[in-house]
């Protein structure tokens, strides 16, 4: 699709410059949705300190939109991941920033559930949080499917 390929040439053509600092998107000459498609690309590549790049592109997608809440959702996992402490309450913030700023967005509400299983925090929150996915029609495909298995494996019922 041409995301992804966006994506590709984004990724690969700034992938030195993320790994050597912490460039802005105006820097980089990168729209968000630009940024957030080189994101996906470098994670699913095979590349040292992808994650690392990733991260960074995410990080100058909240500067210029503090709400954006893919970027907020996509960061909580990548830390979330990371088992750390200090870094999964961080995590739980930014899935709680994300829902709060749009609550209707499933994706966020998706990563919330999975931070939340994840750290052993709040289940019901985190269950409450799939069968909202679940219940709305415009939720896409993959997400009410990720969903419906986080709910089947983790929530009573």
């Amino acid at each position: 699709d041409q995301r992804g390929l966006v994506g590709e040439v984004y990724g690969e053509t700034h992938y030195a410059a993320l790994l050597e600092g912490a460039p802005s998107l105006q820097e980089l000459d990168l729209t968000v949705d630009d940024a957030l498609a080189a994101a996906g690309y470098l994670l699913s590549s095979d590349k040292d300190g992808r994650t690392v790049a990733a991260l960074k592109l995410y990080d100058a997608v909240e500067t210029v939109e503090p709400d954006n809440t893919a970027a907020l959702s996509r960061r909580a996992i990548l830390l979330a991941l990371t088992g750390d402490v200090e870094l999964i309450d961080r995590a739980i913030e930014l899935v709680d920033r994300a829902v709060a700023a749009d609550p209707t967005d499933a994706e966020a509400r998706l990563s919330r559930a999975t931070v939340l299983f994840a750290s052993g925090g709040d289940s019901d929150l985190a269950c409450d949080d799939l069968d909202t996915v679940l219940a709305d029609s415009a939720t896409p495909a993959a997400i009410a499917d990720q969903a419906a298995t986080l709910l089947a494996t983790g929530c009573p019922g």
